[in-house]
């Protein structure tokens, strides 16, 4: 699936054709499949997987109930934006998609990790419910950034974009 996503778009991938590229036949993928959209969920989790395993410190304070503060700094941005520059194709198409019971959990830890033990540090008074908003504003308004600077082929160095990202945490 990887393979042929960099080559077409998905919509125009059909089971047949994965069996000839991946050299199986059609009742080794029914059997592990219904349909090519289960497929791809599955190729979107592994590329999730393989993503976060640039993040090991940030998987460890996730996964041991530790805060994570500054999760928005030049480091973490630069392995982020190398990553969708890397996999643009597959980034677009996992964009154009909406899948069924998208899983939230990232998201969720991202809030409770995250953003509500920072939002504390400003404001003792916070309300989880109010960061939600604000942290779906910062994460929607990266991406708006990463939308525009891949529209323009990459042009602008990665660097140039962390930057413009930090900016706008700092304001």
């Amino acid at each position: 699936m990887i393979k042929m996503l960099e080559i077409t778009d998905f919509h125009n991938i059909n089971v047949k054709q994965l069996c000839i590229v991946a050299g199986v036949n059609r009742t080794t993928f029914y059997a592990y499949y219904d349909n090519t959209f289960e497929l791809l969920q599955d190729v979107k989790e592994y590329m999730i997987d393989k993503f976060l395993e640039n993040y090991k410190e940030i998987r460890d304070y996730f996964e041991n109930g530790q805060l994570f503060e500054d999760f928005i700094s030049e480091k973490y941005l630069i392995i982020y934006l190398n990553y969708i520059k890397n996999n643009a194709k597959l980034y677009k198409t996992f964009l154009n998609i909406s899948f069924k019971e998208e899983k939230n959990d990232f998201f969720e830890k991202l809030i409770s990790k995250v953003s509500y033990p920072v939002s504390l540090n400003f404001d003792k008074n916070s309300q989880i419910s109010d960061v939600k908003y604000f942290t779906r504003f910062y994460i929607n308004g990266i991406k708006g950034i990463v939308d525009l600077w891949m529209k323009n082929n990459f042009e602008e160095p990665t660097e140039k974009i962390a930057e413009l990202i930090i900016k706008l945490k700092s304001n």
